[in-house]
């Protein structure tokens, strides 16, 4: 009972943010609508089907609306726009090995939307993932959902697949990462390896990312990218505690999964985050034209394995506070 009631407070603070997000989504799937049934172009949860995944799989609606109440979540194969109205609560969903997943989605999912959801206390909020589901959709937009103790709030893994590309982040809250996956994993925000022409945007994230249990090689991040081409990481808001790891960061360029290239990283904020990895708040290392403009925090771009630059520097706004 404790629990749930702690539970239920830390979800009514996204009420207002989510409640106008959803109004418009469903304003727009009303108008699509048809006289009877599926016909109409709207399935809705639980009115025409009793769960999530009997919606994507019995339904013919490319729109799929849900009504307020504690979901599992489902696996989507298909595109399709689906959009809570109320408070929609995702607990628990597909199994990814030992793990649970929010949505997981395959690639017949190009172009699907999900949007108003609070995924809670659930280890993998949106997951796609070609090494382990075999595809990877492209053009999928994740949009005013929260992520409330999660240990990867969104996951896009395109390696080995054509998939990937056209993801669009934005405007989601994570609020406490979890570390707590396997031996060591979690701890990350948004997690991409191998995607290409992506936009991380106008996100929230507080909290704590929770320090991992193996130590403290393994970086937590708020948004991690890994062999990623044309991304655009903007305007994201960060108040992250580290949870007592020494290897946090706000957002962390690696090439741990190949070069990334083509990169920009701008008018993010990490002024009331914490940087116990060197002050650090940016990190970037071996990427190429990576570029770091009017960021609030310290940013440091190593680049000596692939462009032969390396620098540090603390920006506030679009102003340029020290370069040591």
């Amino acid at each position: 009972m404790v629990a749930a009631i702690k539970r239920a407070r830390t979800i009514a603070c996204y009420v207002l943010l989510c409640a106008t997000a959803f109004a418009g989504v469903a304003t727009r799937a009303e108008a699509q609508s048809r006289p009877t049934g599926s016909a109409r172009g709207v399935d809705r949860v639980p009115g025409d089907f009793a769960t999530l995944q009997q919606a994507v799989d019995l339904g013919r609606a490319p729109i799929i609306l849900v009504a307020s109440g504690e979901y599992a979540g489902a696996t989507i194969d298909r595109p399709i726009a689906i959009a809570c109205r109320g408070q929609c609560m995702i607990t628990s969903g597909p199994a990814i090995g030992a793990l649970q997943a929010g949505f997981v989605l395959e690639g017949g999912a190009d172009g699907t939307l999900i949007h108003g959801f609070d995924f809670v206390d659930i280890d993998l909020g949106v997951f796609a993932s070609c090494p382990t589901v075999g595809s990877t959709p492209d053009d999928v937009a994740i949009v005013r959902n929260a992520f409330v103790n999660t240990a990867q709030g969104v996951t896009v893994n395109a390696t080995d697949c054509d998939g990937g590309a056209g993801w669009i982040v934005r405007r989601n809250r994570f609020h406490d990462l979890r570390s707590d996956t396997g031996d060591c994993g979690g701890g990350l925000g948004v997690y991409l390896i191998d995607v290409t022409g992506t936009e991380v945007s106008n996100n929230v994230f507080r909290g704590e990312i929770a320090a991992p249990p193996c130590g403290p090689l393994f970086t937590t991040a708020g948004i991690y990218l890994s062999g990623s081409s044309n991304v655009r990481v903007t305007r994201n808001d960060f108040e992250l505690g580290d949870g007592g790891h020494a290897f946090k960061l706000d957002i962390a360029l690696f090439a741990d999964d190949g070069t990334n290239e083509d990169i920009l990283v701008a008018f993010n904020d990490s002024r009331g985050s914490a940087a116990p990895f060197d002050g650090i708040h940016f990190l970037s290392v071996d990427g190429i034209d990576v570029r770091a403009r009017c960021n609030s925090g310290t940013t440091v771009l190593e680049h000596t394995g692939s462009e032969g630059t390396s620098e540090r520097y603390t920006e506030n706004g679009c102003r340029r506070v020290s370069s040591p």
